[in-house]
């Protein structure tokens, strides 16, 4: 691990880095000093000597003061008034009884900033020696609001549509019945209901549930999650008027997530099966206009995350690869697809596809401070067909714009893309099969504290739609550059204001995209 050999040149710089001492200290990477700290050697110490030996060389000597292994012999929790302390101690990876491990500890740390119910600057444990062989670790935390309230408008399709959500994010269901719990609703458990709705009063509506358990029994890391949704889309401009045209759409999902220890912590499995069912009346926006279509699915998430803060985050890295797929039916129900004159109806009673998305971001601390950070982000997703004949209308991609104008239209999946407006790099009305998108941001803090935390940003952009996956190219991007700022509220949770300026002319036009200012809340570019 120290990799220096007779007759390298000398770089100090890069030996204290190896051996994990002085300003190059990194506990984030392995050095010489990690390997004994992961191992119980608190107090160990590393002393480099040179010895000049002649007028272009040195010797070196590495002292290293192990002293004795320490064991835990407690591990405290202070701070928390609303999470229970259980809630707090499965998530720690120290324990008493064993070894001191560095490693671990600054696992334990990541844990409980991703909870978000404490101060992410503040999450540092209070490490004191009580014996030649003994520590102790306290965790001092302060308490932040999660729990969020959200109330929103956009503008979209001609008209004002409004939102409302709240979002619960330290339910305890098992204190429903439990006296005096009700404080304003029974809490302490980590648990998280989400209830979403969104219209304009009149022709659009929608209605958003879901639920999930972090820890499903209390005795294992395994998530639990159930949704449920239903909205509507019609031509009933005014309340007393009769819809003759309609966009419905319902469903519900279950998922089991787990987390794995291989190839190490950071690593999550989750999976979800889920049924959905479309209904169309007269609408022209999809390939299909008139009919009922069903969806059965199941969804596989990989995902590592080793990132410092949910919020500003200064080091680690988050890569997501998932696969969604339905059952094959073209394959055993004995219609011939390629029949032009099978109705829409027959053609996509029972919907099929399988959707691919790969992302991945890396964040890279630039200053000693930690303060400006480089976030660096790449993505892309397909949707596949296992009949050329049949090739689904339903869950697709709309790239460009920030998605903000309240409309929550299920079977797309809406992509980010500053600096163009809304739709505006799909090839075709019937949005993109496939996409690709790359970001790069300089991001520094100007408040990061429990009542509201803000930074700023610039960014370059790239990104673009496509009708098939043999028209797909990662070099045939639309280019954007702006800068903005985020700002978070625990009430409120995350708004942003972003202005672009797309340098490429969108889909459909020969001037560039030019100026465009975008909003965000709740979601991240």
């Amino acid at each position: 691990m120290f990799g220096v050999q007779p007759g390298d040149v000398y770089d100090k710089k890069s030996m204290h880095k190896r051996l994990g001492i002085g300003k190059e200290t990194n506990p984030e990477e392995m050095s010489i000093s990690s390997l004994y700290n992961n191992n119980g050697y608190l107090m160990s110490q590393i002393e480099p000597a040179e010895i000049v030996v002649g007028k272009d060389s040195l010797d070196l000597e590495i002292r290293i003061f192990e002293g004795k292994p320490f064991t835990i012999n407690e591990v405290g929790i202070s701070g928390n008034m609303r999470v229970d302390d259980e809630v707090i101690r499965r998530e720690l990876y120290v324990r008493p009884g064993e070894l001191y491990n560095r490693a671990m500890l600054m696992q334990t740390m990541r844990t409980l900033m991703s909870m978000g119910h404490f101060d992410e600057e503040n999450v540092m444990p209070d490490i004191k020696p009580v014996s030649n062989e003994l520590v102790d670790i306290n965790w001092p935390l302060q308490e932040k609001a999660s729990d969020q309230f959200n109330i929103a408008g956009g503008w979209g399709s001609g008209t004002f549509v409004g939102s409302i959500g709240v979002t619960l994010n330290n339910l305890s269901i098992r204190n429903f019945f439990k006296k005096g719990a009700w404080r304003p609703y029974p809490a302490g458990q980590n648990q998280r209901l989400s209830i979403s709705g969104q219209t304009n009063g009149t022709y659009y509506k929608a209605l958003a549930l879901s639920f999930t358990d972090p820890w499903l029994g209390g005795r294992r890391p395994n998530s639990f999650t159930v949704s449920a949704h239903i909205s509507e889309q019609n031509n009933a401009v005014y309340a007393w008027q009769s819809a003759s045209m309609y966009y419905r759409s319902t469903g519900i999902a279950v998922g089991l997530g787990k987390r794995l220890t291989w190839p190490d912590p950071y690593f999550t499995l989750y999976g979800e099966l889920a049924y959905q069912r479309y209904g169309l009346k007269g609408w022209s926006s999809f390939i299909i206009s008139d009919g009922h279509s069903n969806m059965l699915s199941l969804k596989l998430v990989l995902q590592r995350s080793s990132v410092d803060s949910p919020f500003f985050s200064r080091s680690g890295s988050e890569f997501t690869a998932s696969v969604q797929a339905t059952p094959p039916f073209s394959l055993w129900d004995g219609k011939d697809y390629s029949d032009s004159s099978l109705s829409d109806q027959d053609r996509y009673r029972w919907i099929e596809f399988h959707k691919w998305n790969l992302k991945a971001k890396w964040f890279f601390p630039l200053t000693t401070n930690q303060n400006l950070v480089l976030m660096a982000s790449a993505e892309m997703g397909y949707l596949g067909h296992y009949n050329k004949n049949k090739v689904s209308p339903f869950e697709r991609f709309e790239i460009g714009g920030d998605g903000m104008t309240g409309y929550n239209i299920y079977g797309v999946d809406i992509i980010a893309m500053r600096g163009y407006e809304d739709g505006a790099l799909d090839p075709s009305a019937y949005y993109s099969v496939a996409y690709n998108k790359y970001t790069v941001e300089l991001r520094y803090p100007i408040i990061l504290k429990p009542q509201s935390s803000i930074y700023v940003l610039g960014f370059l952009e790239g990104g673009n739609g496509f009708n098939s996956w043999k028209e797909f190219s990662p070099f045939k991007i639309k280019r954007a550059a702006g800068f903005g700022v985020r700002l978070y509220l625990p009430v409120v949770g995350m708004l942003g204001i972003d202005w672009g300026w797309g340098f490429d002319a969108p889909y459909g036009s020969t001037t560039r995209s030019g100026s465009q200012f975008h909003f965000t809340m709740g979601q991240t570019f």
